[in-house]
């Protein structure tokens, strides 16, 4: 599979390598499976971060934004199941799991399952607030500099309506940021 990604993955691990992510849980130091969001409004203290899984399951907005939200769940338990094996006994982790065993029935659910498996590319069907439905081809490509870190990037087909619609966001942010 050719990459559209691969012009900006230079740029974007020299970034990667600046971060403290992570595999699961926040103020641990960086290790295989780091989720790192180039997202100009996370906030700073990396312990004030919410985690992507736990989003999943537990954030009645972020579930929103997904249209495939059960296929989107199982492949979070599966890659999660990896990192504890990866991990086993990292308290993170095991807080982690814990906390999404009791307050979600669905994590609890798809975890006894014992699924594994890495879900390096496949589309995303999103629902946007403000664009509508989004198809969006998903791409995660880990850094080959031993730091573990894991680029998850998103890219529409082009002059497709989910392309389109990116565009339209763009020039939003654009204006917004113009104006501050």
């Amino acid at each position: 599979m050719t990459s559209r990604f691969w012009p900006v993955i230079h740029r974007a691990s020299s970034e990667a390598k600046k971060a403290t992510a992570s595999p699961i849980s926040s103020g641990r130091p960086a290790r295989p499976r780091a989720v790192i969001a180039a997202t100009p409004s996370a906030p700073d203290r990396e312990a004030d971060r919410p985690h992507l899984v736990s989003m999943l399951f537990l954030d009645e907005h972020y579930r929103a934004l997904h249209r495939d939200l059960d296929r989107i769940a199982s492949c979070a338990v599966a890659t999660l199941r990896i990192a504890t094996g990866e991990h086993p006994g990292d308290p993170g982790l095991s807080a982690l799991v814990g906390d999404l065993a009791v307050r979600s029935d669905r994590f609890a659910e798809l975890w006894a399952g014992h699924p594994v498996a890495s879900h390096g590319y496949g589309t995303r069907r999103l629902r946007h607030p403000e664009v509508g439905d989004l198809e969006l081809e998903q791409e995660n490509v880990a850094l080959a500099d031993g730091s573990g870190h894991v680029l998850m990037m998103h890219s529409a087909a082009p002059d497709s309506p989910s392309h389109h619609a990116l565009q339209l966001l763009r020039m939003r942010a654009a204006d917004d940021n113009a104006r501050h």
